[in-house]
């Protein structure tokens, strides 16, 4: 389900579906939940989330239940909302048992784009307990990543010169081999002719 809130046809048909003949402790009305995307704005605006990161963001509301002497679970309507670049869109709708007396729930949810610029501007003022800056998730990671690169590259250094390592002493032991049998062809030659003894 992805149904832009302006289209008004097709998101009371979905609060209708989810709803039924219920009007009570609903959401049943198009005004309701524009309100509820625009309460998430402004929470998004108040928390500093700027434009180009509020897409992806969403909330997520049930209605509040009626007082507690109302004794029995009724039910009601749950849905989520998420933001677009420009609009917000019904992606859930939902009938919900709740309780009398239970809170209302309205649940912001944020991308970690937004999660980040949220806590950088929590922490702008702040620092570490030994004076340093707070480095958010991404200039962390990045930063690992970077550490992570290094070291493969000083491993990959570090293979290629045990290669070559490899192939010197191979090419020395070859090399001390055909010495080797050089000399004792030259020993077996000066015994055939009667000279000395071994070199």
């Amino acid at each position: 389900m992805k149904i832009n809130i302006n289209k008004k046809v097709k998101l009371e048909a979905a609060l209708k579906s989810s709803n039924g003949k219920s009007v009570a402790h609903t959401i049943s009305c198009i005004e309701e939940v524009k309100e509820i995307a625009e309460r998430a704005e402004r929470q998004l605006t108040a928390r500093g989330v700027n434009q180009s990161n509020r897409k992806g963001c969403g909330v997520e509301y049930v209605p509040a239940g009626p007082a507690k002497a109302y004794r029995h679970p009724f039910w009601t309507t749950r849905i989520t909302l998420v933001r677009g670049m420009k609009d917000w869109f019904l992606t859930s709708c939902e009938t919900f048992e709740s309780w009398p007396g239970s809170r209302e729930l309205f649940q912001l949810r944020v991308t970690d784009l937004a999660f980040n610029q949220i806590r950088r501007l929590l922490t702008d003022d702040l620092v570490s307990a030994d004076g340093s800056a707070f480095e958010d998730d991404s200039k962390r990671l990045t930063k690992q990543i970077k550490i992570t690169d290094e070291q493969e590259r000083t491993i990959a250094r570090l293979q290629k010169s045990l290669r070559i390592s490899n192939r010197m002493v191979q090419d020395a032991r070859k090399s001390a081999e055909k010495d080797r049998r050089e000399r004792d062809a030259a020993q077996r030659t000066v015994e055939r002719l009667g000279g000395g003894g071994p070199f």
